[in-house]
């Protein structure tokens, strides 16, 4: 289910991208949206783990995002009873998109995501603190980096869901 956080923010701060002077001139269909400039910061980013500079950057390089495919992923959720893989999953503690306030670990919202995938898909869940939906902006990003090359070691080289306990 999407986050009751997440739509609102979603509608306060995504507009036609035809309406934002990076995209204006590209001749975009209409569907396309974008965000609102000097909004990138509270969507995606947790200010007390990210650099200003980068969060600035992040807002030139933008992009552009069709609309369905905001309504699409909720489509697919019970496709992941079909992944027989080993999943990590990796989400920024205070993702307003993903998780409800105040934060992942404090409201527990994605605590049950495991439940979504059958169990040798050795699903496992990693929060990363003080990171907001843009993960690889912040400043701990390498931590999580390291954590995810160990659980790659374990999970994928060392031998499935055996090497993960």
């Amino acid at each position: 289910d999407q986050n009751p956080p997440a739509a609102p923010l979603t509608q306060l701060y995504a507009y036609p991208a035809q309406l934002d002077p990076l995209f204006a001139d590209l001749g975009l269909p209409s569907g396309y949206i974008t965000t609102i400039p000097g909004t990138r910061a509270e969507l995606f980013f947790h200010l007390p783990g990210a650099s200003p500079a980068v969060i600035a950057l992040d807002e030139t390089l933008k992009d552009t995002l069709p609309v369905g495919m905001l309504f699409d992923q909720f489509t697919t959720y019970e496709l992941t009873q079909n992944i027989h893989v080993p999943v990590l999953n990796v989400v920024g503690d205070f993702d307003t998109l993903s998780c409800q306030l105040p934060s992942c670990t404090e409201s527990g919202s994605i605590a049950n995501e495991g439940s979504n995938y059958p169990a040798d898909a050795c699903y496992t869940q990693l929060i990363v603190p003080s990171s907001g939906h843009a993960l690889n902006l912040h400043r701990n990003a390498p931590s999580w980096y390291r954590r995810a090359q160990r659980w790659v070691e374990r999970a994928v080289e060392g031998g499935g869901c055996d090497a993960l306990e």
